[in-house]
This record gives C-alpha cells, structure tokens and sequence, in this order.
C-alpha cells in the first residue's frame, strides 16, 4: 500500500448537527484556492446564484441565468455546464443546459428542451441534470431528467445519457436510456461523470450485472465506460467497479457507486461507495471514499457514519489533492431516501502527500465540488455547488 495511504480510522468532528465523519487522516489544514460555488441567494427558498470565494472574500458570478442548477466545470477550470429555464421563454417549465465560461463571462445555450404533450393527456418535462464537459470542450456528455404526470397525478421519470458537439450543442448521441424511477429507487443512474483525461472517454454509474452472495443474478449501479463506436454513436466499452449485493433472504443490502473522479493524469478514479443497509430505506447509508488505480486496486481514503451520503468528489490541479463534499441524509416519516440534505453538506480537500484533512476558506456548505483540472488550467481554483436538487 502506498506511504500516502493510511489504514487507521479517527474521529473528526463535522461543524453542524454535532456529526462525526470517520476519515482515514489525523490533521486538517486549510485549502489555499480560488473557489467558484452555488447558493441560495436570497434564503432557502430563494433562486440559486453562482458565487466567487477568493481567500474567505465572497462576490456574485453573473451567468445571466435566473437559476444555476446543477453546475459542473471542466477539467480546463473554466468550463461549466449547468441547467436552468430559459429568460427568453419564461412560459417553457422544461429546462435547458448551458455553457458558461469562467474567464469571459459568457453563458450560451447547448441544448434546449421543450415540453411535449402525450396522447394520453399528460405532459413530458424535461431538466438537466449530471454533465461534464471533455477537456478539450469538445463533448458535452449530459444527463436529461424526462419526467411524466398524468390526470390522476401518476406518473414516472427516468434518465437519459446524451452527448453533446461543444461548439454548437448539436446532438452526437443518446447514449443509454435509464431503467426509471421504477427500478432505480436509488437514483444511482449516471450520477456524476468523468471524461478520462486527454481521450474521448467518459466514466458515468450505470446498472451492471451482479450476482449476490446466494448466487442469484441481480443487478447494481457500478461506474461504467462510454465510448465512442464506429457509427460514432457512444457505447459501454467496459466497466471499472463492480458493486455487490447481500441477502439474508429477509433483506437486501445494496452497494452503489457514484461521483466518479479521474486523476489529472487519469492513473486513478476516485469515487463513492453507497451502502444501503435495507432494501425498504429504514435505515441509513453507510458511505465511503475510495481510490482505485488502472490495475483495479483500491483503498478506503474515508469512511463516514451512518447517515453520510457523498455529494460529489474532484481532484486538484496538479492532482495532489482530492476535494469531495458530504451531507446528512435525507429522513422523513422513519425512512432514508437517497438524497441529501442542502443545509448540512460541507466541502473538504484531502492532501494525498500528507494525508491531511482540509476546508475551502470562506466556505460553510457546498455541493458538487471540482478541484480546477488539468495543470495549467484554472489556478487550482475549486469550483463546487451548494444546493443539491433531490431527484
């Protein structure tokens, strides 16, 4: 096991609710970057804003957008893709993604998304939702929420990995379409993802063959590659992680993967490990942060109590350092949804030479976290979002 990799667990002490995370270091110290986040601007209810932290000093980041939801940089640093209604249709419920640049302070639209009526009276909505442009900016990969209600308040949504031209948004390819709220109870589809760097490859959580410790074939989210085929079309190429599956055969315990982050130089993929305990969500997820390389090794970099869930992880710069965020689960009515809750997440970093533990400046609470990508592009500034939309 590498010198940078420690075994033992210690206690530290989160700032709200008196909740402990087990994290696998002994020292904290502070996070020395440019910080680029998403808040409610005027309360909880309130619209979301994108704001600048600069050594603990906070400013507004103009997108021009009512909203900023769902916001995601680019290993460039500069690059982010987010979701938002559209100013010029304020009568369209759907959504729409965009492209705003960092530097120039530009927001274009990539893909616009239209309500669409069904034969059965009930309306198609659409939101995007999990994106990440390539490095080059290229590909805008992209996960569009489609969800349905009918006259007796029924319905459904699934999700839908598309794949965008950068430079004008035009459609490459529908990747895969998702199993739907139905199967995915977890909201474990395509959350979060990650371009390998340098390539025109992407890693998302998708549903992967698994058989559980009875031998009984079954199925769970484990972070799987895109690429393209030879219609250019994008396809499964393989997959990273395989999840398990435990039954007692009174009870299932799941694992999920989830927030999958390559290294600046793509030798390693850090990412979640969601445990849910109880197939009815009685009880709380068990969460971990792992690190695996090209060879499939793996360590535990952090281990969370129960009621933990991670809310996205990202690298620095010069990829001597993770920064990830966590929150409390969601709990309503003695059950656990798969959700976290926007007032609890704090931002950490992780020096991966020191095995110490730090915080952004400035910053209380924050979602979705990016470390400012490749060397030489962003500053190593740290972009993350701090109000998660539950699904």
């Amino acid at each position: 096991m590498p010198a940078r990799f420690v075994s033992a667990s210690t206690a530290f002490s989160r700032l709200l609710s008196g909740l402990f995370i087990l994290l696998l270091a002994t020292l904290l110290s502070p996070a020395a970057a440019q910080t680029v986040f998403s808040a409610k601007a005027s309360g909880p209810t309130g619209p979301t804003g994108l704001f600048r932290a600069d050594q603990g000093t906070v400013v507004p980041v103009n997108t021009g957008l009512p909203y900023n939801e769902f916001a995601f940089v680019g290993r460039d640093g500069r690059t982010v893709t987010l979701s938002s209604s559209d100013p010029a249709q304020p009568n369209e419920p759907s959504t729409d993604l965009f492209l705003h640049d960092l530097v120039t302070g530009q927001t274009r639209k990539l893909h616009d998304n239209v309500t669409e009526p069904l034969p059965d009276g009930s309306y198609l909505f659409a939101s995007p939702q999990f994106s990440r442009a390539s490095d080059n900016g290229q590909r805008v990969a992209f996960v569009n929420l489609l969800a349905s209600s009918n006259d007796q308040q029924q319905g459904g949504a699934y999700r839908q990995l598309l794949v965008l031209r950068g430079s004008d948004g035009f459609l490459l390819s529908s990747a895969e379409i998702g199993n739907g709220s139905m199967y995915d109870f977890y909201n474990s589809e395509f959350v979060g993802i990650s371009w390998v760097p340098g390539s025109d490859q992407f890693v998302t959580p998708a549903y992967v063959d698994v058989v559980d410790n009875t031998g009984r074939p079954t199925a769970a989210a484990g972070l799987v590659m895109f690429a393209r085929d030879s219609t250019g079309e994008y396809r499964r190429t393989g997959t990273l992680t395989q999840p398990q599956v435990f039954s007692d055969g009174l009870n299932v315990i799941v694992q999920t993967h989830a927030w999958p982050s390559f290294s600046p130089d793509g030798s390693l993929l850090a990412f979640f490990r969601m445990t849910y305990p109880s197939a009815v969500m009685d009880q709380p997820v068990e969460t971990e942060l792992l690190m695996i390389d090209a060879s499939g090794s793996g360590w535990v970099m952090a281990s969370f109590n129960p009621g933990v869930i991670g809310m996205g992880v990202s690298w620095s710069a010069n990829g001597q350092q993770l920064v990830f965020s966590v929150a409390e689960q969601s709990y309503s009515n003695g059950l656990f949804p798969p959700t976290g809750e926007p007032h609890t997440a704090e931002v950490f970093t992780l020096d991966l030479s020191s095995n110490e533990f730090g915080r952004v400046p400035g910053v209380t609470s924050g979602f979705f976290p990016n470390g400012g990508g490749a060397a030489g592009g962003g500053g190593g500034e740290t972009i993350f979002r701090s109000n998660f939309e539950r699904q």
